[in-house]
């Protein structure tokens, strides 16, 4: 039904003045008020104003709730939310008649979803909201909502359990351990994998207390006794965690654990560490490296003489900045004053940034900030006694800018290793770095201290990220279209660990996703007949069947910006071509590569 067609059907025969004797059929005038003096309907939502015309249409009243107030408009039939055309024209209230089961349902709901107190129904404001709505309203108590939340939570769970155990495809998981301002231990569990669809579909399974210290072996048993519990432990694929040592212990574990029941699992080839822990770790090495050299370098040059010795290189140029900022932003008097100083230097007032440990880019927006607002913060600090000893030399703010380009993102992505070799590359190039447009050697040599900074960065990300070796690496590099082995040479891998790479990903497409011919899938859907008459060709031609996985990697790459839905849309579009490799590609690209989904639970 086209929109002119919708408007004539919701119009009706309109009279021209809403006290004629006519009915008003349009359901529009269930949401607007009609004022007679000024000949203005008024939406009873937000009070818009809208001139009644002259013919008694109301279509510009419909756009009106369907552009604004989409929630009561239902396109496909053309009538309000909640109300039907009957005989006669009567109007028939289709919301549901409050009962106290349903106030009980919806207050469950509310304290769930909003994170509210079991005590909610017992707040006098909460009642007296609802009386004024309803009141015959009745309400349950801290308790009995309590009890209500606990059911629908193993009704959840007794859900969840069933989606889980229908799956065909394998499962990947993301585990971190967390200890509350209470000193209450959890473990938090989600399950990751990807539909029928091509879907990636995210479950949190449980949020765990724990008991007792958090060694590897009490987390392995804790979540053994999870997968058992939704019967899921031979669906295991790969497992995402942080890098703190006990995760270490946790991996070796599960792999003696599910070895015995005949489960692959080794920590080289499932275990995934989180790769967003691992660039804040070396980020901030980088940094606290970077505040060493700055004060060494600040103790050659007198910058600031009117500064006590005591004062001048007790702190490295972060820490300053960091303490200088804190500093402002505590005080409304000193914001003030920062606020004056951009108005007299005509420099647009933005607010500073104060940088978290556990976040490196945040270190990166503190300092980008401090560079863009730099006058005026220099200014606040000179005028301001208390802050002189956070002042920062022309050293200083010389180290901060090679800071922020050392920390720059590139691309907006996380190949933070490949943007450190950018300053030190192999061997024979030493520490010339590699230019950042054409990869090739730079002839400039980097300054010392970048290089030792580098250094430093590199020797963290190689003891938290030791090898990149597991299966489930080069799966999900090889099964993302636009990298497959190629990714590998263009990164100037060696030839001999490229073709590791290939043939144990061959093996276990051999020997796990291969089928032999003649044989189909379960969920295999296509025509005998044409399985019949593909292999009679076959057999005239006298061509061999060619394998999914050596057509797949002889094919040429796809373009990034080509490919906007990503890795998963174009299997979803493939899937047919490559029926069997699409398999352990839907298992593979479920492998998450970080832990932040699960400390976002926390």
């Amino acid at each position: 039904m086209s929109e002119s067609e919708t408007e004539i059907q919701e119009s009706g025969d309109e009279i021209s003045s809403p006290k004629s004797s006519r009915k008003k059929r349009s359901l529009a005038y269930q949401h607007f008020d009609y004022e007679e003096e000024s000949g203005n309907y008024h939406c009873k939502i937000c009070r818009s104003k809208y001139h009644k015309k002259s013919d008694g249409s109301t279509s510009a009243l419909v756009k009106h709730l369907r552009a604004t107030h989409p929630s009561l408009f239902n396109a496909k039939n053309a009538t309000l939310d909640g109300f039907v055309k009957t005989e006669g024209s009567k109007q028939v209230d289709k919301i549901e008649p409050f009962t106290a089961a349903g106030l009980r349902k919806r207050i469950m709901e509310v304290t769930v979803l909003e994170n509210l107190p079991f005590r909610l129904a017992e707040k006098p404001s909460f009642q007296s909201l609802i009386k004024y709505c309803n009141s015959q309203a009745t309400f349950p108590c801290a308790n009995t909502i309590k009890s209500d939340v606990e059911k629908l939570y193993l009704e959840k769970k007794i859900e969840l359990k069933g989606e889980l155990m229908a799956i065909d495809s394998k499962i990947s998981f993301i585990i971190d351990a967390w200890t509350s301002a209470n000193q209450k231990s959890y473990l938090g569990v989600i399950a990751q994998w990807i539909d029928t669809k091509w879907d990636l579909q995210i479950r949190v399974l449980d949020l765990l207390e724990l008991e007792g210290s958090h060694t590897g072996e009490r987390l392995a048993v804790s979540f053994m006794d999870l997968l058992d519990e939704y019967e899921i432990s031979s669906k295991i694929l790969g497992v995402t965690a942080d890098n703190a040592g006990n995760m270490n212990t946790f991996a070796e574990a599960l792999e003696r654990k599910l070895k015995r029941r005949g489960i692959q699992f080794t920590q080289e080839n499932n275990r995934i560490r989180c790769l967003a822990h691992i660039v804040n770790l070396i980020c901030q090495a980088a940094i606290d490296k970077l505040e060493k050299i700055a004060c060494e370098q600040a103790m050659e040059v007198d910058s600031d003489p009117d500064l006590e010795d005591a004062d001048r290189f007790s702190e490295g140029v972060i820490t300053k900045l960091r303490h200088g900022v804190v500093k402002i932003r505590s005080s409304p008097q000193r914001l003030e004053a920062f606020r004056r100083q951009c108005e007299v230097m005509n420099i647009k007032h933005l607010e500073l940034i104060r940088d978290i440990k556990t976040r490196w880019n945040s270190t990166y927006d503190m300092i980008t900030r401090a560079l863009k607002m730099k006058q005026p913060y220099s200014a606040t600090l000179q005028n301001h006694a208390a802050l002189t000893k956070y002042r920062l030399s022309d050293l200083d703010w010389s180290i901060i800018e090679q800071m922020q380009r050392f920390l720059e993102v590139r691309n907006a992505d996380f190949r933070q290793k490949e943007h450190l070799e950018q300053y030190i590359s192999d061997e024979e190039i030493g520490l010339e770095g590699i230019d950042s447009q054409t990869s090739e050697p730079s002839d400039q040599d980097y300054p010392s201290w970048l290089q030792e900074v580098a250094i430093k960065a590199m020797e963290k990300l190689v003891q938290y990220y030791p090898t990149s070796h597991g299966l489930a690496y080069i799966a999900g590099t090889v099964f993302d279209p636009r990298l497959k082995f190629e990714w590998y040479e263009a990164s100037k891998f060696g030839i001999d660990a490229i073709s590791g790479y290939r043939k144990r990903l061959t093996e276990k497409w051999a020997t796990s996703y291969k089928k032999g011919e003649g044989t189909r899938d379960k969920d295999q859907t296509a025509d005998v007949r044409e399985n019949i008459f593909e292999k009679q060709l076959r057999k005239m031609r006298r061509l061999e069947p060619v394998d999914e996985f050596d057509k797949y990697c002889s094919e040429k790459t796809v373009d990034s910006s080509l490919l906007s839905c990503g890795a998963l849309g174009w299997w979803k579009v493939h899937a047919e071509e490559f029926p069997q490799l699409s398999a352990m590609a839907k298992d593979f690209l479920a492998v998450a590569g970080s832990g932040v989904p699960v400390e976002s639970i926390f």
